[in-house]
């Protein structure tokens, strides 16, 4: 009996409050009676009468509080389902991207996750399709692969771009064109814009019988004749340009006008035609003569031959070839020299895999202003190589300094100057058994082309353009330039001997026969220019125009353009009496 009474006693307070609507009342018993069994069940009740009034007050505030209090609690997944609610709500009210991605943040496994992804790609789809910027687009396609306007924002891209390029007609941005979008209609529109560009620009340069042919090759049958009748109207004009007598003159106008003439033939001039492959001849110094004089001939089939002879078995032939070939593109015009990179880069793009084409591939790159990719292609063959390649080694070095990288471009003059090393040595081992053969003299040309390009490597250090990178290194640069004075001297020594012993053998070095026949003839084109500014008349100012742009002497056009502002003067002072009836 008397237990009952104790437990009923006990149990009493809890009786007393279990039913409480009063939150504080019950943390009191909590805490009155911290070892009651029923503190338990005291605190679900505080945690459901919270969770009542949370759910009543409708608040984010509330529920957040009660997810802090009792973040374990029965009531928390309900709690989370109605903030859940609440957000989305609230997110789709306010139908802004930043609303809509707070809730994707703050709920990333929310029950409307789906719906807010679809609305929110909506918005962005809605935005980007109206960017006219297409590396935003890009940007926001790389950052959201799987949205669901792909393929519509793709052609927004393509469309833009194609836009830029009939816009601008700029050469490198339509073959980018043509490169990313192979196959597509508007490939051919871009093409045919490229064709005009083309064609104008060899009828500015007096190319008349490559234009027509270009036209004939490419040309819709629409526009073949109209094409072909502007190219011959201009060949005309500057035909009627070239100031030949037509025997109703007066002597003295006649004669100037022979004058005249011989100096418009005299600037026009230019170097004989281009060599085929099949020609070209069999002693090394004279395919590198041949890339020197192949500056003076800036044409396509010039840069044609060039890019060949850059694969030459010989050094001095790939290091001249290279240089002359940098000149051609330039003297060609951006133009005609964007569309020869545009068609040799898609052509090696698809059979370059290794040697002489990737190297020709890294070449073709590097004229077209992308260093890195060119880069990319000769640490490619370098990797390859079974054999050391020097010309690609110090094409790396180059290309290491256009791009600043001036620590690894120390580097790669360091592996240059290993390989040269090596790569001398084991011709000069070799000399015994070649020196009395019908070949020997083939070692001296392939030294003569390493020297050169080991000399124009240490010139840059000697210019202190990399200094601050070459004492990291070691002491190889001073081992460099020691074993190139070595080579150098064994083979100006070993040449002299070869040269007394065999007739007629022309030595590396050994200027072109000519030399002084072509400074003439550089001072008489010099003067021609010069009496056909002073006319300062319309029938001079084709030739003049022409020299400007695309003359294949680079001091030539430079003289030509700044004569450009006397033609201007004289053109408006009274006329001379004689130069009247020009």
């Amino acid at each position: 009996m008397l237990a009952a009474i104790a437990l009923s006693s006990c149990g009493a307070p809890w009786e007393r409050v279990k039913d409480s609507e009063d939150v504080d009342e019950l943390r009191r018993f909590i805490q009155e009676h911290p070892r009651d069994p029923s503190t338990v069940e005291a605190r679900n009740r505080v945690a459901l009468l919270e969770y009542r009034a949370a759910v009543a007050s409708g608040s984010r505030y509330a529920f957040n509080i009660f997810l802090e209090r009792y973040p374990d609690s029965p009531y928390s997944l309900r709690i989370k389902r109605r903030v859940d609610e609440l957000d989305f709500e609230q997110a789709v009210k306010a139908g802004s991207s930043h609303s809509l991605g707070l809730y994707l943040r703050q709920h990333p496994r929310g029950r409307h996750v789906v719906e807010v992804q679809r609305r929110l790609d909506e918005q962005n789809c809605a935005a980007m399709s109206r960017q006219d910027d297409p590396r935003r687009i890009r940007s926001f396609l790389s950052a959201h692969p799987e949205t669901g306007c792909k393929a519509e924002l793709e052609q927004r891209i393509k469309r833009l771009h194609f836009e830029r390029v009939r816009q601008s007609g700029d050469v490198a941005e339509a073959w980018d064109f043509i490169r990313a979008h192979p196959g597509d209609p508007l490939v051919r529109e871009v093409e045919q814009l490229l064709l005009g560009r083309q064609v104008a620009a060899l009828r500015d340069g007096a190319r008349f019988e490559q234009a027509e042919s270009l036209i004939r090759e490419r040309a819709p049958a629409g526009e073949l004749a109209s094409m072909i009748d502007s190219v011959r109207s201009a060949q005309q004009a500057w035909q009627r340009a070239g100031f030949e007598p037509v025997g109703t003159e007066s002597k003295p106008v006649r004669d100037l006008y022979a004058r005249l003439a011989r100096a418009t033939r005299t600037l026009r001039a230019t170097v004989s035609d281009v060599p085929a492959s099949a020609e070209l001849p069999g002693d090394p110094r004279e395919r590198w003569l041949l890339a020197d004089k192949l500056m003076l001939a800036p044409d396509e089939q010039s840069a044609d031959l060039l890019l060949l002879l850059c694969g030459d078995a010989f050094v001095e032939v790939r290091h001249r070839a290279h240089r002359a070939l940098d000149r051609v593109i330039d003297s060609i015009g951006p133009v005609r020299a964007g569309n020869w990179l545009g068609e040799k880069r898609a052509r090696l793009a698809g059979t370059a895999r290794a040697d002489v084409l990737l190297l020709r591939l890294a070449l073709v790159l590097e004229l077209a202003g992308d260093a890195a990719m060119a880069l990319h292609q000769i640490e490619r063959l370098l990797t390859e190589a079974e054999v050391p390649d020097v010309f690609a080694m110090f094409l790396a070095f180059e290309l290491r300094r256009k791009l600043a990288q001036q620590r690894e471009a120390a580097s790669m003059a360091r592996r240059f100057s290993e390989a040269a090393v090596g790569f001398a040595d084991r011709r000069i081992e070799a000399w015994e058994s070649l020196k009395d053969s019908q070949q020997g003299w083939l070692t001296f040309r392939q030294l003569f082309g390493l020297l050169s390009l080991w000399q124009a490597l240490l010139d840059v250090f000697q210019r202190e353009e990399l200094s601050a990178c070459k004492d990291s290194l070691g002491d190889w640069l001073e081992l460099s330039r020691k074993n190139h004075r070595r080579v150098r001297r064994w083979f100006e020594d070993e040449e002299l001997r070869w040269s007394l012993n065999h007739e007629g053998y022309a030595r590396c070095a050994e200027p072109e026969r000519g030399r002084a026949q072509a400074g003439a003839a550089e001072r008489e084109r010099i003067s021609a220019l010069v009496l056909l500014a002073l006319t300062a008349s319309e029938r001079a100012a084709p030739t003049l125009r022409w020299t400007v742009c695309c003359h294949a002497s680079q001091d030539l056009r430079a003289i030509a353009a700044s004569l450009g502002v006397m033609i201007d003067t004289l053109r408006a002072l009274e006329p001379m009496p004689h130069l009247a009836a020009l």
